[in-house]
């Protein structure tokens, strides 16, 4: 196992890792994802929270968590798991700052994706034009986003869980600036979006995984 991604405390790797998914429309929040945050571990990694309005078609995001866990934990649930899929209008936990206070749209789902490297970051331009981001300053909270994600499991001293990396982001629209914080290319991870403004090589189909024995953790 190798260290990965943190910002509640050492946590190690498992050796499940899921297929890659393009996400459903979300909000950004405290969104770093063109300069990175510091984690508690004093690492550096650009995050964001996607927040899902409610009745969002959440199931490729959770199938892909579900797979992960599956293979991970085939002995059992660990005790300390934590559940990345979080809503808007229940307790945060000890210690964490009350949800209630972000703004989240009442019923809304959110979950934190996370990467060690700057992800390719795509806007999706009113005429339907598909461009590489260059000014930070159009990457914000509170405008909307699909992001290219995988899932990966972890263990670590303050818990075990599933956690999402960012592959690319594209932006897909403005939006109100709520503040809270910009591998590949996302114009071609987002081009069924748009109309890239460079000529593209078709991206593939991605292959669904096998389905694993068991009860879905994430429904």
């Amino acid at each position: 196992m190798t260290r990965h991604e943190s910002n509640q405390g050492e946590e190690k790797m498992g050796k499940a890792m899921s297929r890659t998914i393009i996400t459903e429309e979300f909000m950004g929040a405290f969104v770093n994802v063109c300069e990175p945050e510091t984690t508690m571990n004093g690492e550096q990694r650009y995050t964001i929270t996607m927040v899902f309005p409610a009745g969002a078609d959440l199931s490729e995001l959770k199938a892909i968590g579900n797979e992960v866990v599956k293979q991970e934990f085939t002995s059992g649930m660990p005790a300390n798991f934590r559940n990345p899929f979080r809503l808007s209008d229940e307790p945060t936990g000890k210690g964490s700052i009350p949800s209630d206070s972000w703004n989240f749209p009442k019923g809304s789902t959110f979950v934190k994706a996370t990467s060690k490297f700057k992800p390719s970051i795509a806007i999706l331009e009113e005429n339907g034009n598909l461009v590489e981001c260059v000014n930070p300053a159009d990457i914000y909270a509170g405008a909307f986003y699909r992001a290219k994600v995988h899932a990966w499991c972890y263990n670590g001293n303050t818990g075990s869980g599933v956690s999402f990396s960012i592959n690319s982001i594209m932006k897909s629209k403005d939006g109100e600036n709520i503040g809270g914080g910009g591998g590949g290319s996302a114009s071609q991870d987002f081009a069924a979006f748009g109309n890239p403004t460079q000529a593209q090589q078709p991206a593939q189909a991605q292959q669904p995984a096998q389905a694993q024995a068991g009860n879905d953790m994430f429904m």
